[in-house]
């Protein structure tokens, strides 16, 4: 493609506060993102991309290109989109704001339509007058907020129909097609919790008894038989964990009377004698192995055995399979 000059030397002209006004939105949009557990990503315009823009028609002077480089955040769900944006307004000066839905679309159409935030940085106080046209507190830059579907969804569809040589009605309707279905995946998951109850469950005997694992944890929380402080992080990740143990010492069709069982010791003890060295996991096993329902001889699983859990339940010794820290 061949570059006009005088877009050559105004691109160039500009590239020093291009690069420090996207090296400062960089560092303050990563710090966010990661303060927040979203994702992100940067990308500056290229020559080529710049010249079919302003041959679109549709800007009018060069301070109206508003996106010579733009970021992305990327969250979860559509839930976190309105907060994204409340704060995005905070971190830097707003100049204008495309919201999802705010143009008029037909019901059959499906197109990307991610909110599109125009943005500058906003000017210390003591800065007086700036050259508003070689200002890094001037020149406008893009943040678009998107799901991790609708990302997911234009980047592979950007190379497929837009950066392409080919001219192929198939292949925007096949990527509209996707669209939809980026959009309904999105919709799903935003009424995740109102869906659950219209799901017929079928039995499934492990589902069943990782649900009594969970309900039991929480009933002898809530009864204070178990301290607060022993309460999984992630409660799946725990009853996954567990129902692993049972199905390697097979014993699965135990978990009932495993729990009614590890109940007793736990009311033995009292919750002032309930070690806080181990972790909720590790003192299910101990009592699981002590009362021999479980023998940790049989399987694969690697048991996370530590000095305090032999010291306090001293057959755990002789546990096959623990987690090595030295090699």
């Amino acid at each position: 493609m061949i570059i006009p000059l005088r877009l050559n030397q105004r691109y160039y002209e500009s590239s020093v506060v291009i690069n420090e006004l996207q090296r400062i939105v960089r560092e303050t949009i990563n710090n966010y993102c990661e303060s927040n557990n979203y994702a992100f990503s940067q990308r500056k315009k290229t020559l080529g991309s710049l010249a079919e823009k302003i041959e679109t028609g549709r800007y009018k002077s060069w301070s109206q290109l508003d996106d010579l480089f733009a970021s992305t955040i990327i969250v979860p769900t559509l839930e976190e989109e309105k907060k994204v944006i409340n704060d995005i307004s905070k971190l830097f000066k707003v100049i204008k704001m495309t919201k999802r839905g705010q143009y008029k679309k037909a019901p059959e159409m499906f197109r990307f339509e991610s909110p599109r935030i125009i943005c500058t940085l906003i000017k210390p106080a003591h800065l007086g007058e700036v050259d508003a046209g070689m200002s890094i507190y001037s020149m406008p830059f893009e943040i678009q907020v998107r799901t991790a579907f609708e990302h997911a969804w234009s980047v592979t569809s950007h190379m497929l129909t837009y950066k392409t040589d080919l001219i192929d009605w198939k292949r925007t309707r096949i990527v509209s097609q996707v669209k939809a279905i980026v959009e309904q995946l999105d919709c799903l998951i935003a009424g995740f919790q109102d869906m659950v109850p219209n799901i017929i469950e079928n039995p499934w005997p492990e589902y069943k008894a990782k649900k009594a694992i969970a309900e039991s944890i929480k009933t002898n929380i809530q009864e204070k038989i178990i301290p607060e402080e022993l309460n999984p992080q992630d409660m799946s990740r725990f009853c996954d964990n567990l129902y692993t143990i049972f199905q390697e010492n097979q014993c699965e069709e135990k978990v009932p009377a495993a729990l009614s069982k590890i109940r007793d010791q736990l009311v033995k003890m009292t919750p002032d004698k309930i070690p806080r060295s181990l972790s909720l996991l590790q003192l299910y096993i101990s009592i699981l192995n002590e009362q021999d329902i479980i023998t940790c001889k049989t399987g694969e699983y690697i048991y996370h055995v530590t000095p305090e859990m032999v010291e306090l339940f001293p057959k755990t010794k002789n546990i096959d399979r623990q987690f090595d820290y030295e090699s």
